[in-house]
């Protein structure tokens, strides 16, 4: 019995030379994870507003927050991996470049635009913290910007596309330059943060807090975490891995401890979630090579549909919250039926935006890809675990 629940729920996969899988099942299963924990925070947030101030979530869960950061480091991983073998090659930066534009933009201006709705019909439903103030055309570009974007969740994939555009800037070179490369890159950005903070006296403009923001460190031990693994430098992934967790966990009490109710913010932000979910990243991709896959089947499903969820969880559990203020009565019987019922309506509605909207997108884009002649890259060489 034991023998088949593991079957079941651990499905091991086996990295056999070019049958390997194309997907890297446990950062699926991370993705999983990490869309889950932002998922939690902010349905917490959502019943301590909606739920007459009788939440039962504990002010702990606001740090799921740190599902963000593992998003960042995956996505550092994943920039690697995916052009392996493929630098100096100005055609394949342009493909990489169009793969992650045509991956993050369709999508999210689908919801963007259903926010942009609401905010011309309803202006005061948008943006509450910022005055309802908002930069359109910023917004739908993900540009950097004082305020947060139309969708609130938009200010994560300002990040990401300013780490993809110097990625692709990345591959114009030598690929041995690249850990060089990413240490003159995190060097400026601690140099930058440092002049910003204590050398301009007027403070940083948008531009320059985003390219010396402290975030940008977790991208690049992504990147790190990815050329170790590939260089065969994969030793002690189960005890890295639970190194990970384990500092994640202690990094957490310790800070809730001083100041609860609160996350953590900037390098200190950096320090509690960004290295620990590096170790977890490294841990968890060399278990897979090594035949161990470490999440359950249903976290897999959900890591595919991880974006669709992203974009649209706080708009659902958003509506869920102002129709139960309104129908609710006090107790925690009530909260756990909302809570419940903002979970699964968040993760279903994802995956049903993932199935019917996000695939079908990216049927189009890749359609598009290949009436411009511009051909997916190649797959890189398959590697010995």
């Amino acid at each position: 019995m034991v023998r088949l629940f593991r079957r079941l729920l651990l499905d091991p996969v086996r990295y056999e030379g070019n049958r390997t899988r194309k997907k890297i099942e446990n950062i699926q299963g991370l993705r999983g994870a990490a869309i889950l924990l932002v998922v939690f925070a902010h349905i917490m947030a959502i019943e301590q507003k909606y739920t007459h101030g009788d939440g039962i979530l504990p002010d702990f869960f606001a740090f799921g927050v740190s599902g963000v950061d593992l998003f960042i480091v995956m996505s550092g991983f994943v920039a690697v991996t995916v052009t392996r073998g493929h630098f100096q090659q100005p055609f394949a930066a342009a493909q990489f470049f169009y793969n992650r534009i045509s991956r993050i933009y369709p999508l999210y201006w689908l919801y963007s635009f259903l926010v942009l709705g609401v905010y011309l019909y309803r202006p005061h439903l948008v943006n509450a913290s910022q005055g309802h103030r908002v930069h359109v055309l910023a917004s739908f570009l993900l540009l950097p910007q004082d305020l947060l974007p139309l969708l609130n969740v938009g200010w994560v994939l300002i990040h990401i596309m300013y780490f993809y555009c110097m990625f692709t800037l990345f591959l114009l070179a030598a690929e041995r330059q690249l850990p060089k490369l990413m240490g003159v890159w995190a060097l400026a950005v601690v140099i930058g943060d440092l002049m910003w903070r204590y050398g301009i006296p007027a403070g940083p403009t948008a531009s320059l807090r985003l390219i010396t923001h402290p975030l940008t460190l977790e991208f690049i031990g992504g990147c790190i975490v990815a050329k170790l693994i590939y260089s065969d430098m994969r030793p002690y992934g189960l005890g890295v891995l639970m190194l990970g967790i384990a500092s994640l966990l202690i990094g957490m009490s310790m800070y809730y401890v001083g100041s609860p109710g609160t996350v953590p913010r900037e390098w200190l932000r950096v320090g509690l979630f960004g290295v620990p979910y590096v170790m977890i990243v490294y841990g968890a991709v060399t278990l897979e090579m090594n035949s161990i896959r470490i999440f359950p089947r249903f976290l897999s499903l959900i890591g595919d549909a991880s974006y669709s969820i992203y974009l649209s969880h706080v708009l659902v559990i958003s509506a869920i919250g102002r129709a139960w203020k309104v129908v609710s009565a006090h107790g925690p019987v009530d909260n756990v039926v909302m809570i419940l019922l903002a979970l699964v309506s968040a993760t279903a509605f994802g995956w049903a935006s993932y199935q019917i909207v996000e695939i079908p997108l990216l049927s189009v884009t890749r359609r598009l890809k290949s009436s411009l002649k511009i051909d997916s890259l190649p797959s890189a060489p398959a590697q010995k675990s």
